[in-house]
């Protein structure tokens, strides 16, 4: 079995990681310079990712199997890939529009179970001249960006233009910018699901720690999240019906959410699976569902095994140690010895501000138990 790994960052390099586990070949496609995955493939070919051509060429050479995307700006050429070879993926045309924020809100307007804020489309920034916002606060988004790249609260009309200039420098794909009513209030969840033929399976529901207005950086996140069987049923069918809705048929999908008194709001989807270790190695830790094999699977086109309504496992999540939760560090700095410690990586003996969603470049922790570690609890209360 072979598959095709459309990008080199990390999360390349953990597909290819696993995959070496289920005796599958990987094939990796990016350029050389910076290539994280490349030690970690077994055959690497310096190709731009955006050489749909020459990746289907080589591709169709290897007798590829199944096709893989590992960010936002790989979802569209390794759908494309697959849809040319005849090999499992969404269909090409989803997957050049689902990156873009603004064709999924228009595509899940009028859902039942996923509420969303107003929002309004700036395509590029000579629009900038003519908006103009009604009610504050508002969020400035690129469209085609994550990591919470270019984002800003904006609570005052003074503060609008900055905002937008930031967005639009961001917008590395040209793909616009996104205005939107700031949800105040409530709790920030993602979820990882997995789909195969159409059918949809919820695999884990992130909490996450936020540090709020202007840029919403994640801190930490937590699994399983703290909700009752209701209202994570609630968001199943929420997430399920967005899936639905944008036609999504096949792979991993991060979906970000906010629920605000019982409501599910959609924050963004993406057709990929979720970074900052939420996919890998929380998800397995903390449900025992060999995630990242399963995503190898649908990708090869073997029916994923069930996650179930099994219960979770174990607590999992990180807490990066920035400025921002300065209260960590005393933890970090002694927490070698705790049998809850996973991993724990130190990236600078000092703290550092976090700008935007970095997981490998900060200091962080990963812990794995029982139960959340009291210190951490006592940290954050």
């Amino acid at each position: 079995m072979k598959i095709a790994i459309i990008g080199a960052g990390q999360m390349a390099r953990i597909i290819a990681e696993n995959a070496k586990k289920k005796c599958v070949e990987t094939h990796c496609f990016a350029w050389e310079d910076g290539a994280v995955a490349k030690s970690s493939v077994d055959v690497f070919h310096p190709v731009s990712i955006f050489e749909l051509g020459e990746i289907t060429r080589i591709c169709s050479e290897c007798a590829i199997d199944g096709v893989i995307a590992t960010t936002e700006l790989t979802v569209a050429i390794a759908s494309r890939v697959a849809a040319n070879l005849g090999l499992p993926g969404i269909p090409a045309e989803i997957g050049e529009n689902i990156t873009h924020k603004n064709w999924v809100r228009d595509k899940v307007k009028g859902a039942e179970e996923m509420l969303q804020p107003d929002y309004h489309y700036l395509p590029d920034e000579s629009y900038i001249k003519d908006t103009a916002v009604k009610q504050y606060p508002v969020i400035v988004k690129p469209v085609g960006e994550g990591g919470k790249r270019g984002i800003t609260v904006v609570s005052a009309e003074a503060d609008l233009l900055p905002a937008l200039q930031i967005a639009f420098e961001e917008d590395k794909a040209g793909q616009g910018v996104l205005i939107e009513a700031f949800l105040s209030g409530g709790k920030e969840y993602s979820v990882e699901s997995l789909s195969f033929c159409g059918k949809h399976q919820i695999i884990q529901v992130t909490e996450k720690i936020s540090s709020g207005p202007p840029h919403c950086v994640e801190l930490g996140h937590s699994q399983p999240a703290a909700l009752t069987d209701d209202l994570r049923r609630k968001v199943a069918a929420a997430v399920s019906e967005v899936l639905e809705r944008v036609c999504y048929t096949n792979g991993p999908s991060h979906c970000e959410v906010k629920i605000i008194d019982g409501d599910v709001y959609l924050i963004e989807l993406n057709a990929r699976p979720g970074g900052d270790h939420i996919s890998y190695p929380l998800t397995e830790l903390s449900t025992g569902y060999d995630f990242i094999g399963e995503i190898i699977n649908a990708a090869v086109g073997i029916q994923p095994a069930e996650r179930g309504d099994k219960p979770f496992i174990k607590y999992a999540g990180v807490r990066f140690v920035s400025t921002q939760t300065e209260y960590l560090k005393e933890l970090f700095d002694s927490c070698d010895q705790q049998p809850w410690l996973y991993e724990k990586h130190v990236e600078s003996e000092e703290l550092r501000e976090i700008e935007h969603n970095d997981c490998y470049h900060t200091n962080y922790l990963i812990y794995c138990s029982d139960h959340i570690p009291d210190a951490i609890i006592k940290g954050e209360n």
